[in-house]
C-alpha cells in the first residue's frame, strides 16, 4: 500500500505521517502479513525522533503490541527478520527498553528461543544481542539474569563451539553477571544513555 511507500519517502511526507499516523502503524503490528512492515517503520522513525515517537511507542498499549509481535512470530525466518528491528527499538530509547526489560513475559521468551534447538546461531546471535542491550538499560544486570534462570543457559551458549559469536556473546554476559553480583546494590552502575537520547 501506497502508506507503508510514504513513510520512507521524503522528510515532509514523513513528518505527516508521524504527526496523524503513528498510532495506524502501531494498530497495523497486529496484522500478520503487514505487521513486519509496520515494525521496520516504526523502527525507523524512533531512530529519527526517539522524544516523540519514543513517548507513544512505550505506553501499556504499544508495548503489548510490540510483545504480542515478538512472541507470536513462530516462522523462523519472519522471526530473523524481526529481531534487528527490535535491536534498533532498544537501542534508540531506554525507556522503551527498560519496559521491555521489566517484561518476564518478553525475557522468557528470549529464554526460551534461546534454548530452542532449531533457533539458528543467526537468531541466537541477535538474541543475546537484544538481551545484551537489556542488561545495560537495567538497574541491576545480575538480578536480571538471576530472575529468570538464564545464567545456566548462558554458560551452556558459552560453551557451544559450533559458533564463536554466540559463545563470545554468551560470555560477556555471564562475566556481566559476575561482575554485577559482586557489587552491592546501592554500588551498581547506573543505566547509561544510548547514542541518540536518553528516552
Amino acid at each position: 500500500p501506497i502508506i507503508f511507500s510514504l513513510a520512507k519517502s521524503t522528510n515532509k511526507s514523513r513528518t505527516e505521517l508521524k504527526r496523524y499516523g503513528l498510532q495506524f502503524y502501531i494498530d497495523t503490528l497486529q496484522d500478520m502479513y503487514w505487521r513486519t512492515h509496520a515494525l521496520e517503520i516504526l523502527a525507523g522513525w524512533l531512530h529519527e525522533d526517539p522524544v516523540k515517537v519514543g513517548f507513544i511507542l512505550n505506553t501499556t498499549e504499544s508495548i503489548e503490541k510490540l510483545l504480542q509481535l515478538f512472541t507470536s512470530t513462530q516462522n523462523a525466518v519472519q522471526f530473523e527478520k524481526i529481531l534487528p528491528l527490535f535491536r534498533k527499538i532498544l537501542s534508540c530509547s531506554v525507556r522503551v527498553n527498560q519496559s521491555f526489560g521489566s517484561s518476564a513475559q518478553f525475557i522468557q521468551q528470549i529464554k526460551i528461543r534461546l534454548e530452542k534447538k532449531s533457533s539458528s546461531n543467526n537468531i541466537r546471535i541477535n538474541l543475546l544481542k537484544i538481551f545484551s542491550l537489556l542488561t545495560v538499560a537495567h538497574p541491576n544486570a545480575a538480578k536480571l539474569i538471576r530472575d529468570h534462570d538464564l545464567l545456566a543457559v548462558l554458560k551452556k551458549l558459552a560453551e557451544d563451539k559450533s559458533s564463536v559469536i554466540v559463545m563470545t556473546l554468551a560470555q560477556k554476559l555471564v562475566d556481566q553477571y559476575l561482575h554485577s553480583s559482586s557489587l552491592p546494590e546501592n554500588q551498581q552502575p547506573l543505566p547509561p544513555s544510548f547514542s541518540r537520547a536518553n528516552v
